[in-house]
């Protein structure tokens, strides 16, 4: 049973009783709770359901919170706190592949619900309060519409909400699976290395833009900001925007995951602030030896200890209804749970155990609220990742005095100069701890205490790298990042000098990092200051680095052959030249010869999918190497233009062809979102991270609901659907600080509501589509002129 779509909201108090416009800003007149009230909140919505939280003190607000995000989003939060509880296979049976009671066992050995109950004792007193209202809010819409929530929904407590965020900052979760399948030789065969590859933790293939411009560049003096991040369109990894305000003390605008209280990603008064993902090495693996083959002791320096089995008893609903619990063992060490990973089975002599460096944070909302509060882009440079690690994060920031801020806050492994010794050389020989170090995992000897993470006292969790030894940048012209490592932030300007953890520097760079960092130093040098519209323009420019790289090459490679024998095939050039001929090199919906284009770039993808910062083989792609004098402009020119890159054309156009799509196909022919309530498909512009393009735009499988299209058989990522967009873009935010206070606009693209019956769930990719950015209204005037519903929410 799933629950039917909420209500749009109650009307019948004016948005003018709760606003004063002459202040600038959202003020409340609402004074603390009366006596035997707990809770006293008011909901504005605004055009496309953004939530405007208005209160007088952080109970409240987490109220007004956990309610509107339940009107919206009830479903993906019940799950989520399933999911983190250990408890889906109690409601949704064992699931595929038995993927339910293997997730719920993973969950319910890193205990991430207990774990938080007993951080809440530590917490402040505002965030206590905080999540506290969030349960309680979400808790008071399930009981005001009883009649149409589901059984399986759950009285969430303080405890969910903040292991809420924890699943979303710590890897562990992602681990879950491999935790519950680790077991010993020889018992019952689950977990040893035939484990199935898809139950690795995905590759990373989130990402985000984020850009600042300082008084150096822009038009107004004052900071910009861009706020892109790349995630999945589905799940608990939608955004979900709002507005928060408690008067005197909060005014703050922009979204978190759904499930969690605070702005994650979003701006105030002062400053704006952004994250992108990162390759830092938060995570790593230790290799453990046995005392002798068969055991379950181990060495660690002179001291012997032994595993520990912890039983998990886990409650699963069978076909017929009832409930029947199934009981599996997990086992630990010292560093942390056991896996069964694909490369590193379990055996006689050795098996690999997980550290996660951001398995004690537990002051994320606190964190979030930091941001929130800040007052000037120094103070963002105090807080960032000092009060606890952002997982794989970095973050990029600036504000109304017109100054950039970037630090790498992700939570990095601090390694002791041993153990960065040993990683180093192992990377020089060792193809497991290379395959490893593309995802950002360090591989390290577990019997040795040299190897175990370092503990200083400066930093926001135990073996994390202190905040202020992160690699950082500050300035007045720009900074940025698109997932790449810290290194070139800014091109002129780069920071160097960081532990290996962070990532490479004076290495190539990806395509996007390249075509985002041509924008920027075009600003530079242009005589006209930045406006916002030049920034807006630049998030969607759909310009393709790849084909300023290479397509010219590729044409006069085909000019100059016309037929390519493929497997004994004779494959003609000509319809492919005239395509290629009428591409522009931009990913807009209009475009035609992309779709061919980007079938011949995907043949340079490694074998076996993307991995790492880089996603395609240069080596194989571009003549002139990679040059750290010239990070933008190298590695560049077409390689081996007579034979590869010309049987590559020739495969794409097979395939297109096999398809039954033109060589010539529009792009909005191809690349659309499905899934929401119109009849027909949304056509959508964009491209994927290795066409160098910076509104990235792509497809990532939902293994709770598979795809109704199959692949095309030659291709990377074509489909009978075509390209099926369910990630990428999906909250895109400009923001300008001005002297009258921030002014943004952008989009949430697949809205405020994932029910796609909704027509929130599909206006604002209409609206995308076209590029008509939308106003984010802050100011009391604009929220004031914009509000469509306001409600007044009590309880106790």
């Amino acid at each position: 049973m799933r629950s039917r779509p909420p209500d749009r909201g109650a009307g019948g108090h004016g948005a003018d009783a709760y606003a004063d416009a002459d202040a600038g800003r959202v003020l409340l007149r609402l004074p603390l709770p009366a006596q035997g009230v707990s809770y006293e909140v008011v909901v504005r919505r605004t055009d496309f359901r953004v939530a405007h939280i208005e209160a007088g003190d952080f109970g409240s607000l987490g109220f007004g919170e956990g309610n509107a995000q339940a009107e919206d989003n009830a479903d993906i939060i019940a799950r989520l706190v399933l999911r983190n509880r250990g408890e889906l296979s109690r409601w949704f049976g064992p699931g595929e592949r038995d993927g339910h009671v293997l997730s719920d066992v993973g969950f319910r050995a890193l205990e991430p619900v207990p774990a938080a109950e007993g951080a809440l004792a530590s917490q402040t007193a505002d965030v206590t309060a905080w999540v506290r209202g969030f349960a309680d809010g979400f808790n008071h819409w399930c009981a005001e519409h009883a009649e149409r929530t589901p059984e399986w929904y759950p009285r969430l407590a303080s405890a969910d909400v903040h292991a809420a965020q924890w699943a979303d900052v710590c890897v562990s979760g992602a681990y879950a699976r491999m935790i519950a399948l680790a077991q010993p030789p020889g018992a019952g065969g689950a977990g040893r290395a035939d484990v199935d590859p898809v139950e690795r933790p995905d590759d990373r293939q989130n990402g985000s833009n984020a850009i600042a411009l300082g008084s150096e560049l822009t038009s107004t003096g004052r900071g910009m900001l861009l706020v892109n991040p790349h995630f999945l369109w589905y799940g608990p990894g939608r955004w979900w925007e709002k507005h928060l305000v408690i008067s005197g003390r909060l005014n703050v605008y922009g979204v978190n995951f759904v499930g969690c209280p605070g702005v994650a990603f979003g701006f105030n008064e002062h400053v704006g602030w952004s994250h992108t993902r990162a390759y830092s090495s938060d995570t790593v693996l230790y290799r453990i030896g046995f005392t002798e083959p068969g055991a379950k002791r181990y060495r660690f320096g002179e001291t012997a200890r032994t595993l520990e089995p912890r039983r998990i008893d886990v409650p699963v609903r069978q076909p017929g209804g009832e409930v029947t619990t199934v009981t599996r063992e997990t086992w630990h060490s010292h560093h942390g749970p056991l896996l069964s990973h694909p490369q590193m089975p379990w055996t006689d002599t050795e098996a690999v155990a997980l550290r996660d460096v951001c398995r004690d944070a537990d002051r994320i909302v606190e964190q979030w609220l930091a941001f929130a509060l800040a007052d000037s882009v120094d103070r963002i440079a105090e807080v960032a990742g000092a009060i606890a690690p952002l997982g794989v994060l970095h973050t990029t920031a600036t504000g109304a005095d017109g100054r950039v801020f970037y630090r790498d806050t992700s939570g990095t492994a601090h390694l002791s100069n041993d153990a960065l010794a040993y990683w180093r050389r192992r990377l020089e020989s060792d193809a497991l701890t290379q395959a490893l170090d593309k995802q950002a995992i360090v591989l390290l000897d577990g019997n040795d205490p040299a190897h175990a993470l370092v503990e200083d006292a400066g930093a926001s969790v135990p073996g994390c790298v202190p905040a202020e030894r992160c690699p950082t940048y500050r300035g007045r012209d720009y900074a940025f990042n698109a997932n790449d490592s810290h290194w070139l932030v800014n091109v002129r300007d780069p920071v160097e000098d960081a532990p290996r953890t962070f990532g490479r520097e004076r290495t190539e760079r990806s395509l996007r990092t390249r075509m985002i960092a041509r924008y920027l130093e075009s600003f530079r040098s242009r005589p006209a200051a930045t406006t916002l519209e030049d920034l807006k323009a630049r998030a969607l420019d759909n310009r393709s680095l790849a084909a300023d790289l290479v397509l010219a090459d590729l044409l006069e490679a085909a000019r100059g052959r016309r037929v390519v024998s493929l497997e004994g095939e004779e494959i003609a050039l000509d319809r492919a030249i005239r395509a290629l001929e009428a591409y522009g090199g931009r990913l807009d919906l209009d475009a035609r010869g992309a779709v061919l284009f980007r079938e011949w770039l995907d043949r340079y993808i490694p074998e076996g999918g993307v991995q790492g910062g880089l996603l395609l083989r240069t080596d194989r792609l571009f003549a002139a190497p990679f040059d750290p004098a010239d990070p933008v402009g190298t590695p560049c020119g077409l390689a081996h233009r007579d034979s590869l890159a010309l049987e590559n054309l020739a495969q794409a156009v097979r395939t297109l062809d096999a398809a039954g799509i033109a060589l010539d196909a529009r792009l909005a022919e191809v690349q659309r979102a499905y899934g929401g309530a119109p009849a027909s498909p949304i056509p959508v512009h964009g491209g994927q991270h290795w066409e160098g393009v910076s509104n990235a735009i792509y497809t990532v499988p939902d293994p709770d609901a598979p795809s109704p299209f199959e692949k095309v058989e030659g291709s990377m990522e074509l489909t009978t659907g075509g390209y099926p967009v369910n990630a990428g873009a999906s909250f895109v935010m400009a923001v300008e600080f001005t002297a009258e206070g921030p002014r943004a606009e952008g989009f949430l693209l697949y809205g405020q509501t994932a029910n796609p019956s909704d027509p929130a769930s599909h206006e604002q990719i209409e609206r995308f589509a076209r590029k008509a950015w939308r106003p984010m209204h802050f100011r009391a005037a604009d929220v004031d002129g914009a509000t469509v519903t306001t409600q007044v929410l009590r309880g106790t």
